[in-house]
């Protein structure tokens, strides 16, 4: 992972806009028709006609990396990066087909690559905490202790569903999410915040409720990041839940 301290250290987050009125959470989320079994099958297919099996989970990994710390927006990021990581990401392009804006739901793009594995961007998430749009450090600041793992979109799709804690986890999880697309997305940075969440709150919900994963190893992978303790959440979920809702929610009389 030290390989990619100059990719994510240069540059900055930019997300691939098909038109002025594109928002952030429409580019991050995959677009409208994302769905990940059809990129598992589209991923497969590119993984075996390139003949990368070996090293294709290596490639996700990295693909998540430039997802997680660069944005989605090839045409841009190309123009910041060394020599190096430009014949990298060149290399992601052709062997994966990726491409920015909306596409058809077989084309594959960096966010629905990571999306859809889902386990592997929340691992590269933890590790790189430090370099995202809203660092660790700052959410820390704003609830201790803030579990890193939730620190990227691709998370809600592990939330454990029907649970007593489901709701809990999700708000929790929201709250970076409103603090992420309030600094990426400069038509959002004085607009309030339940508008704010109203940007992200249909296709974070749609990714929950659709990921493929069965439940007993979303619960398996909420007590191994410890946002899950002895079967309940853990204090500083609890809090960055109660936090969302108090700052998040839209007013009554709006």
């Amino acid at each position: 992972m030290d390989d990619f301290h100059d990719l994510v250290s240069r540059g900055k987050f930019d997300y691939d806009g098909e038109t002025e009125e594109t928002t952030a959470a429409e580019s991050l989320y995959g677009y409208e028709g994302f769905d990940a079994r059809e990129c598992v099958k589209t991923f497969n297919t590119m993984v075996n006609k390139g003949e990368r099996a070996t090293l294709c989970m290596y490639d996700v990994a990295v693909i998540a990396v430039v997802y997680l710390t660069r944005g989605t927006n090839l045409r841009s990021m190309r123009g910041t990066v060394s020599r190096a990581d430009r014949f990298m990401l060149f290399k992601l392009i052709t062997t994966y087909g990726l491409r920015s804006g909306k596409q058809p739901v077989d084309v594959l793009s960096l966010a629905r690559v990571s999306l859809t594995f889902a386990t592997v961007t929340v691992t590269v998430a933890m590790y790189f905490k430090d370099h995202l749009p809203v660092p660790n450090s700052e959410m820390s600041r704003v609830v201790r202790d803030y579990p890193a793992a939730m620190m990227t979109t691709a998370f809600a799709g592990l939330i454990p569903q029907g649970m007593a804690y489901t709701e809990i986890i999700r708000d929790a999880h929201y709250l970076y999410l409103g603090e992420l697309f309030n600094r990426i997305d400069a038509r959002l940075r004085l607009a309030p915040n339940w508008y704010v969440f109203e940007s992200f709150a249909a296709h974070a919900s749609a990714l929950q409720e659709s990921y493929p994963l069965d439940q007993t190893q979303r619960v398996a992978l909420m007590e191994e990041w410890g946002i899950l303790v002895g079967g309940v959440c853990s204090e500083a979920v609890i809090k960055a839940a109660m936090l969302f809702r108090e700052d998040y929610v839209r007013p009554v009389h709006v």
